[in-house]
């Protein structure tokens, strides 16, 4: 999970569970203003002290990379987001250009070696000693 993606960190007491787990929320809203689950884990090794100072941890590399990404002036908005929201027409359209592009590097490509042997062809009178 992308540190930017990270909204908050929570212990999870599940009291089905013997674990002490931990809850990691989005920056992202969804509609009913509530933020997105995105990992939920077990830490089965340890205890509740234990849990706390893994979240404290992951909550100061949090705020660091926060710190860090405005003195590198950042931008926080998620390019990976907006290619996932182009879906149905507009992925097909995208398809579309990317082959239609790469349809004329092949003629291109294929242009520039015929042109290039037919002037190997005119100056050594064919391909009489080629292997």
């Amino acid at each position: 999970i992308p540190l930017k993606k990270i909204g908050g960190i929570s212990p999870n007491d599940s009291f089905m569970s013997s674990a002490s787990g931990i809850c990691i929320y989005s920056k992202k809203k969804n509609e009913n203003g509530e933020s997105g689950e995105l990992c939920r884990f077990n830490l089965k090794t340890l205890s509740g002290d234990d849990r706390d100072e893994v979240i404290e941890f992951m909550n100061t590399v949090k705020r660091w990379n926060e710190k860090r990404s405005i003195q590198a002036n950042e931008d926080e908005t998620d390019e990976d987001d907006d290619v996932q929201q182009k879906v149905g027409l507009g992925q097909t359209a995208l398809k579309m250009k990317h082959f239609a592009e790469r349809e004329i590097e092949l003629s291109k490509q294929k242009r520039d070696r015929e042109s290039r042997k037919a002037r190997y062809l005119k100056d050594s009178g064919g391909l009489k000693y080629t292997a």
